[in-house]
C-alpha cells in the first residue's frame, strides 16, 4: 500500500503514511514469533519509507498499539485464555492489569493517534514507531 500511495503523494508535494504495527513488533512474548516478526517488519518498512519519501515532504510512521478491544483481540483472548485455564474475559482483565492505566485501549483511541500522525501537527514526526499501549511497556 505504501507503493500505491507514494506516487500520488509525490505529485501533490506532501503526504503522511501511517502503518499499523503492534507492540509485538517492539517486544515479544512466548509463542508469538511469527506475529512479532511480521509486526517488526512493518516498523522496518516504515522507517525505510520515511527515508525514501522524506525528501518529497512525506512522513511515514508506524502505530504500535497494545491490546485494543477489537474482535480479533477478543477472539485471541479466548484462545490464549483456554491454554492458561481461564476465560477470554479473564485473560483480557489480566492484560489490562499489566498496563499502567489498568485498562485496554478502545479502537477510537488508536484512531485518534492515526489522525494526529496524519495531520499537519505531526509534519516533523517521521520514521517513528509510536507506542500507544497504556503503559504496558513500563511493566
Amino acid at each position: 500500500s505504501n507503493q500505491l500511495v507514494a506516487p500520488m503523494m509525490i505529485d501533490q508535494g506532501r503526504g503522511a503514511i501511517v502503518n499499523v504495527s503492534s507492540m509485538a513488533g517492539k517486544t515479544s512474548w512466548p509463542n508469538s514469533a511469527e506475529y512479532s516478526a511480521t509486526k517488526s517488519g512493518v516498523i522496518g518498512i516504515t522507517r525505510s519509507v520515511a527515508m525514501e519519501l522524506g525528501p518529497h515532504n512525506i512522513t511515514a510512521n508506524a502505530l504500535c498499539p497494545g491490546n485494543t478491544l477489537t474482535d480479533m483481540v477478543r477472539k485471541v483472548a479466548v484462545e490464549i485464555g483456554a491454554t492458561l485455564g481461564m476465560t477470554g474475559p479473564e485473560w483480557l482483565d489480566m492484560r489490562a492489569d499489566d498496563t499502567a492505566l489498568k485498562r485496554l485501549a478502545r479502537p477510537k483511541e488508536m484512531a485518534g493517534v492515526i489522525t494526529f500522525l496524519a495531520s499537519d501537527d505531526a509534519r516533523y514526526i517521521t520514521g517513528q514507531a509510536i507506542e500507544a499501549d497504556g503503559g504496558l511497556i513500563l511493566s
